[in-house]
């Protein structure tokens, strides 16, 4: 089990890295291939001598062993979303470079998700995850809406209406950690900036501006306050 989540991370590592901002949507996003889609394509490369579709099932048939340590997954899709950051994080010592961003935490179904390379997640890609990824995400929610509504398929219509207020909420998350929001008590669980006491006043960041050298745990800590990762606390 060890060599396939070993064997999985570094595909996902390879496809962060590979994008040209640094960040992945789950989903087909601002007309990119969704994640999981980019690691079969990784995946085809590994073992370019073998059918694709049966390297895939018998990796999914080690997803589905209960083994210690491991979260059982029933796809490859649920590995990803639900299993992958929180490995990601103990293999790094939970100081990860990856960060799966998104709306919802823990394994409930999430509307919006979003990979991440810290190392070149600036104030400038923060920007754009918020004007091009998530805008696009809920234009997609409403067309799909207005189309289920046109259809009568009320359901489907309610379904994407949820995605539509629950991608709204995640922004007002990302807003708050951009502008490195205060509310309340100095480094409360309100206080969004990026705290760094040892700095003088002059030298602190205004907003979502990380230096690397202050490391992942300072400037994660507005991500986990704003409960915007998928995992609820990552340093511990």
């Amino acid at each position: 089990m060890e060599h396939i989540w070993r064997l999985l991370s570094y595909a996902v590592k390879r496809v962060v890295e590979a994008a040209d901002d640094g960040m992945v949507p789950f989903d087909p996003i601002n007309n990119e291939p969704r994640l999981v889609d980019r690691v079969r394509g990784e995946l085809a490369e590994f073992f370019p001598d073998r059918d694709a579709n049966q390297v895939e099932v018998e990796i999914v048939n080690e997803l589905k062993q209960n083994v210690k340590g491991y979260r059982r997954c029933s796809s490859l899709e649920e590995w990803l979303e639900n299993a992958y950051f929180e490995y990601h994080c103990s293999l790094y010592k939970r100081r990860p470079i990856f960060w799966h961003i998104a709306s919802a935490q823990g394994t409930a179904p999430a509307a919006f998700g979003v990979l991440v390379h810290y190392h070149r997640f600036d104030k400038n890609r923060l920007a754009k995850l918020r004007s091009t990824y998530l805008r696009d995400a809920i234009e997609n929610f409403r067309r799909e809406a207005a189309l289920a509504d046109k259809a009568g398929r009320t359901d489907d219509r309610l379904d994407f209406q949820t995605r539509i207020e629950e991608t709204h909420a995640l922004e007002r998350k990302l807003q708050a950690i951009q502008e490195g929001r205060r509310e309340g008590e100095e480094g409360g669980e309100d206080d969004f900036r990026i705290l760094t006491p040892w700095k003088k006043a002059e030298e602190l960041p205004k907003g979502w501006d990380p230096d690397l050298d202050d490391g992942v745990k300072v400037n994660i800590e507005p991500w986990e306050k704003a409960g915007a990762l998928r995992v609820a606390k990552v340093v511990r």
